[in-house]
């Protein structure tokens, strides 16, 4: 338990502050750590297809069986208002599993709101765009095949004109 308390103390800790979350001026609320505290609270926040793989479900019984409550909330059972936060009531974190446009926003709902969360919803967000994430990469310094921005049709002919064979992804 104390790892997953250290890693959810390290996700409020680096979590932006109020004045990046104007909806939250308190900023994200502290998890309690320490085995003298009551069960963690956890919203694992997961989109249906993936209930019944490995993961999510091993973290699920990995986190009961060692006292903490769990509630799975599927971001595709139901609406919810902007502004109403029932939805979170009770959690002390959130977990996500998923990278569709409804478990994104509820992401964002909960950050906006202070909850802390594992698996940021920009971090996820990032895999809807591929060139993003490569300016991304290039940017930190992480070494990846060489990357070209620009319409496809251009691309294609620069690579054809250099008479170097690449695999493409467009």
């Amino acid at each position: 338990m104390s790892g997953l308390r250290a890693l959810a103390h390290r996700e409020t800790a680096s979590a932006p502050d109020a004045a990046q979350h104007p909806a939250s001026s308190a900023g994200p609320r502290p998890v309690r750590i320490g085995s003298a505290s009551p069960p963690l609270r956890v919203g694992v926040l997961v989109e249906r297809r993936y209930l019944s793989q490995a993961q999510p479900s091993g973290l699920v019984a990995a986190l009961r069986a060692r006292g903490c409550r769990v509630r799975v909330i599927d971001p595709e059972a139901s609406a919810v208002r902007v502004g109403d936060d029932r939805w979170l009531k009770g959690l002390d974190l959130i977990v996500a599993r998923g990278r569709s446009w409804g478990l994104l926003c509820r992401l964002s709902c909960a950050e906006a709101l202070g909850v802390p969360t594992i698996h940021r919803r920009a971090a996820i967000a990032a895999v809807h765009n591929k060139a993003e994430m490569a300016v991304a990469l290039a940017a930190a310094g992480v070494p990846t095949p060489r990357t070209y921005l620009g319409p496809a049709r251009r691309l294609g002919g620069r690579l054809r004109r250099s008479g170097r064979g690449a695999a493409l992804v467009l």
